[in-house]
């Protein structure tokens, strides 16, 4: 078995410049400017222990945000004076970016293993006999009309899909589809009538009820049908594993963008409890190509950290391990600009009295 090296060794031996266990804070912060990149080293080399450390020390509710190199050797130096033994009250740690906008493995499972443990520490908000889950997604997604090669027209629907889903789930459940604008012109070059008459093909507005939160299949036996993911009820998601690497490996596909499609799939629900939050969280961890693509990413006016690859971000906060939505950005062959935001949408829920309610929080 590989000997486990206490913080206070991984720090005092490695930082650059040979800093002793009396070493001033002044002192620290002045060498680790001089020398970031030495300091990232040591920092994904020993991120275990550290998040070892920061997961016995840790303050409730507090901000997570990762740093970008501007910031990282001061950050880093931070955690070096509370790994020593100072009296320091601990702080809260940073998640460097490293220079290009790219960010280490160990980092990125950093940051997902910190969301794991506040998704299992937060709990989730308990529901009473007679009450419903208030589950409201904002939903943002772009439509094209193409002539041949060409693309022709492309427009922006938002909408909004709020289910209340009542507390014995094989009763009726109810959900409302509201647009919240006008579609939204992004390109016009050359459209024809019958490339506009497309703009009216969003989904059906209105509200719908169905058995057992059956509104898609319509099954003969809605309360008694199988796993479906655009269908997912509290009974499906209690067949999931928590072990991370058995959810990585049976369920959540072959490559990264699989598995970043299936967990948003999932966690857009609503209904996926804490326990399974945060194993999702660590399988993702474990997919290799995974990065925080944006540190302090802005849905719907609520930030946390956006993880993924190429196409598809899921975003979480890693301060309540609350997942916030995802979004999907064009990469120049989809016809909009390069980086524009195709799809996106953001989740709120609670629990309320009655269907129509809206929480107060």
């Amino acid at each position: 078995m590989t000997e486990r090296v206490q913080p206070s060794e991984v720090w005092s031996a490695s930082v650059p410049g040979e800093l002793d266990l009396e070493t001033d804070d002044a002192t620290v912060i002045a060498r680790s400017t001089r020398a970031p990149q030495e300091f990232a080293a040591i920092f994904d080399r020993h991120a275990g222990d550290v998040h070892c450390y920061l997961s016995r020390h840790r303050p409730t509710h507090r901000k997570v945000r990762t740093a970008s190199w501007t910031t990282v050797s001061v950050a880093v130096a931070g955690a070096v004076v509370v790994l020593v033994g100072t009296t320091s009250t601990p702080t809260t740690p940073v998640h460097p970016v490293s220079p290009g906008g790219t960010t280490s493995p160990a980092n990125v499972t950093l940051t997902l293993n910190e969301a794991a443990d506040q998704a299992i520490e937060q709990k989730d908000e308990p529901i009473l006999p007679g009450q419903y889950r208030y589950v409201s997604e904002r939903i943002s997604v772009v439509g094209t009309a193409w002539n041949a090669d060409r693309l022709t027209l492309a427009w922006r629907v938002r909408t909004t899909e709020t289910t209340w889903v009542p507390y014995d789930e094989s009763g009726i459940w109810t959900k409302d589809v509201d647009q919240d604008a006008p579609p939204e012109i992004l390109v016009d070059d050359g459209a024809t009538e019958a490339d506009r008459s497309t703009l009216d093909s969003g989904p059906s507005l209105g509200r719908r009820t169905a058995l057992c939160g059956d509104f898609r299949s319509r099954s003969a036996d809605p309360c008694h049908r199988e796993f479906n993911d655009q269908g997912l009820t509290s009974a499906m998601i209690a067949t999931l594993p928590r072990d991370p690497t058995t959810l990585l490996r049976d369920h959540l596909g072959n490559s990264l963008e699989q598995a970043l499609q299936r967990c948003d799939i999932w966690l857009r629900s609503g209904l996926v409890p804490s326990d399974l939050r945060a194993a999702l969280y660590r399988a993702l961890a474990l997919v290799p190509g995974i990065r925080i693509t944006d540190d302090l990413a802005n849905l719907d006016g609520r930030e946390g950290v956006a993880f993924g690859g190429k196409g598809t971000e899921i975003i979480i906060d890693p301060a309540t391990g609350q997942y916030i939505g995802f979004r999907s950005t064009d990469d120049g062959t989809q016809g909009t600009p390069r980086g524009t935001v195709r799809d996106s949408s953001s989740l709120v829920t609670g629990v309320v009295n009655n269907v129509g309610d809206v929480p107060s929080r």
